[in-house]
């Protein structure tokens, strides 16, 4: 199962390639989550910023959430991607370099470019 965890995205799954249609997008953390505890996760994407769809969360909790089932459980973490557009996302880079210390699991950070500036 492939992840996609964004609350307002969803036409960038294009650049998830020609099978776009694989990935589950969630809005929120615990919906993340609770894809992870089943243990089908191959592959995850994920945003920083949620908050239009779960205020006062980030893709950083998530993060967060793998390395303490890492401790815990032995868990083996799925393919991470960090697709984001906000500055703070660099946050999540140092949580990812625990991760991959602790496992061999592939991780990729992809910056996207920042929004366009509206005109009026």
């Amino acid at each position: 199962m492939k992840v996609f965890l964004d609350d307002v995205r969803f036409g960038d799954f294009h650049d998830l390639g020609e099978r776009w249609y694989e990935w589950i997008l969630v809005r929120t953390v615990e919906n993340c989550k609770t894809l992870l505890d089943t243990g089908l996760v191959t592959e995850i994407s994920l945003d920083f910023d949620l908050s239009h769809t779960d205020g006062g969360h980030t893709g950083e909790d998530v993060l967060r959430y793998v390395i303490e089932k890492m401790e815990t459980e032995k868990f083996e973490p799925p393919y991470i991607m960090i697709h984001s557009r906000h500055t703070a996302a660099e946050r999540m880079q140092e949580l990812v370099q625990e991760i991959k210390r602790n496992t061999t699991t592939l991780v990729d950070i992809k910056a996207m470019p920042p929004y366009p500036k509206k005109t009026d």
